[in-house]
C-alpha cells in the first residue's frame, strides 16, 4: 500500500460507499459511509489490532479491520493467516463487523488457508472482504485470485486500482489476468484513490475526477460481465 497523506473533500463523491482509513494518518472518513476499513498495513494480529484501535471510534457504518497490504509487516504467510483465524475464534475481533484480507505480497500456496479463514469468519458472523493491491507479488499469482474469487465466503472483492496513488488514471494490473467474474458471487466494489493527495515529497492534483475514474471502472468491469454499484475511497 502506498503511503499517502490524503486531503479528501468534505463532500462525499457520488457512488462512494465507504473508505479505507489509514491508521497512521490524520483520520477523515466519508460522510454517511456504509462501511469503513481500519487499514494498518500489518498482517500480525496484535499489531493490526493495536494500530486500528486508535481510529475505531471514528469509523462510520460497518466497521472492518484489515490485515496485510503494507510495505512493512504486510507479507502474507500461513502462520499469519492461521493467527487471524484463531483471533476470529477467540473473539479478539469482536469490535468489528467485517474483516478485510489485503493481498499484495506473500508466499505461494495460501489459497487453502485463506479459504478456511474466510469460512471461519462467516461462521462467526463477520462480513468478508478480499482486496488485491498492486504490485501484486505471489509466486502463484496467476491462479491465486481466480481461485479465491469463486469462494462462497467472500462478500466483497475490492481491487485497488492504483499503485503509487499518483497516477492520473486507474491501474488495472491486479485484475487484468482475470478473464471474467461470472463465477464470482462477491460484490465487486473497486477502491479508487482520491484525486487530491500528497506524498512526503510530492503534491499533485489528478486531471481525472473520482467520478471519471469510477465510470472508467464501470466500463472495464462491464467487459468482464459485472455491473458495479459503487466504489471505496482510499483516504
Amino acid at each position: 500500500m502506498s503511503k499517502l497523506l490524503i486531503f479528501p473533500s468534505k463532500k462525499s463523491p457520488p457512488h462512494c460507499l465507504g473508505s479505507w482509513c489509514h491508521t497512521q494518518y490524520t483520520l477523515s472518513v466519508v460522510p454517511n459511509a456504509r462501511l469503513s476499513i481500519a487499514f494498518s498495513g500489518w498482517t500480525y494480529v496484535a499489531t493490526a489490532l493495536k494500530q486500528s484501535q486508535k481510529i475505531h471510534h471514528h469509523l462510520v457504518g460497518e466497521r472492518y479491520i484489515a490485515f496485510g497490504g503494507g510495505a512493512e509487516g504486510g507479507n502474507m504467510n500461513p502462520c499469519c493467516i492461521d493467527a487471524i483465524t484463531t483471533a476470529i475464534k477467540q473473539g479478539d475481533l469482536a469490535k468489528y463487523d467485517g474483516i478485510a484480507y489485503c493481498l499484495q505480497e506473500g508466499v505461494a500456496g495460501l489459497a487453502e488457508a485463506l479459504e478456511h479463514s474466510f469460512e471461519t469468519a462467516k461462521a462467526y458472523g463477520f462480513k468478508v472482504m478480499l482486496s488485491g493491491i498492486s504490485p501484486f507479488s505471489f509466486a502463484d499469482e496467476a491462479v491465486l485470485l481466480p481461485r479465491l474469487l469463486v469462494s462462497k465466503h467472500i462478500d466483497i472483492f475490492s481491487p485497488m486500482l492504483y499503485v503509487t496513488g499518483l497516477e492520473e488514471e486507474n491501474v488495472y494490473s491486479v485484475v487484468d489476468a482475470i478473464a471474467d467474474y461470472r463465477f464470482c458471487d462477491a460484490a465487486i466494489i473497486p477502491t479508487l484513490v482520491n484525486q487530491v493527495h500528497m506524498s512526503v515529497n510530492q503534491a499533485k492534483t489528478s486531471e481525472a475526477t473520482i467520478e471519471q475514474r469510477y465510470q472508467d471502472a464501470v466500463h472495464y468491469f462491464a467487459k468482464k460481465h459485472r455491473t458495479l454499484t459503487g466504489f471505496l475511497l482510499s483516504q
